[in-house]
């Protein structure tokens, strides 16, 4: 559900082996995969997959599994739309940025249903129905958010781990808040700098100011009763290192194309998770402020 990037991505390397997969998108990239199938861009070379798509959830009926990978902000449409996939057996790994993204749809489908995720695939669509994958694995994380391993959350673990490195934890909390501590500021920063995080890091000043930023998250996580790895700063600075040096944050990438951003599950959810548990965020503070204003999109040009 939402076959963009990162959700084609999934699905192509799960129809390679077999799996009975539907593609839930939209425009010129659903029309592109409906006449042309599904390519794949990889390191190593490329695969082209014969897929169904659509973007009518009517169409494909009660399913065994919903891999979400919409945007945040497009969450309360896309848990509308999709109530026709939704059986008596179905499950929901959501795959957004940020930490609270399951929380309305366990409200809504039920917290035995919903498994929080993250996803760790770099992808993107390269022209309608071609994707290119960056990173070199496809890999997500999940769990039920009460921590149990049930034998429900393995069967999607066994269902996925085939085409892609699946893993399920007991401790989403944790996976999540030491995603968000990296990702968080620096979307925020990236796209208030429009340079490459990678290339911005490299200056003294730059690099103190995401490590800044990112011990606010870290506060803030620990003062919500999340237990925070006390070497989730240093390894997220090290896996930015690691990065090409012109690499881009998705939010760099959407400010600059005029898209909205998804802002208040990012620096914003920084701001009001630390007023309610009374840590200050100043920086966070300051960067959402600079981004409000482009927080919808670019205006429709007169």
């Amino acid at each position: 559900m939402g076959a963009g990037g990162v959700g084609a991505c999934l699905g192509a390397r799960l129809i390679q082996v077999g799996a009975d997969v539907t593609l839930v998108a939209r425009g010129e990239h659903l029309k592109a995969m409906q006449r042309n199938g599904l390519r794949l861009i990889q390191a190593d070379g490329y695969l082209k997959v014969p897929v169904k798509a659509t973007d009518d959830p009517c169409e494909v009926g009660p399913v065994d599994l919903v891999l979400l990978a919409v945007k945040i902000y497009h969450i309360p449409e896309a848990a509308h739309s999709m109530d026709p996939m939704i059986g008596p057996k179905t499950h929901i790994v959501t795959l957004q940025n940020g930490v609270d993204s399951a929380d309305g749809l366990a409200e809504l489908f039920g917290p035995d249903r919903v498994l929080p995720g993250t996803s760790y695939t770099i992808a993107s669509i390269a022209s309608p129905g071609v994707i290119k994958q960056q990173s070199k694995t496809a890999r997500i994380i999940f769990g039920r958010a009460d921590g149990q391993i049930t034998l429900e959350a393995e069967a999607v673990q066994d269902c996925l781990t085939p085409a892609i490195d699946a893993e399920l934890t007991g401790d989403i909390a944790s996976v999540l808040w030491s995603k968000f501590l990296l990702t968080a500021p620096g979307n925020a920063i990236n796209a208030t700098s429009r340079v490459p995080i990678t290339r911005l890091i490299q200056t003294d000043e730059g690099r103190d100011l995401l490590v800044r930023a990112m011990k606010e998250v870290a506060e803030v996580g620990l003062a919500n009763g999340v237990n925070i790895d006390p070497e989730a700063i240093p390894k997220g600075i090290k896996f930015m290192e690691s990065l090409p040096q012109d690499q881009r944050m998705s939010m760099l990438d959407d400010i600059e194309a005029g898209r909205p951003l998804e802002l208040n599950a990012q620096a914003g959810a920084v701001v009001r998770i630390g007023r309610r548990v009374g840590v200050p965020t100043p920086i966070n503070d300051a960067l959402y402020a600079l981004l409000m204003p482009h927080k919808d999109g670019a205006p429709p040009q007169a």
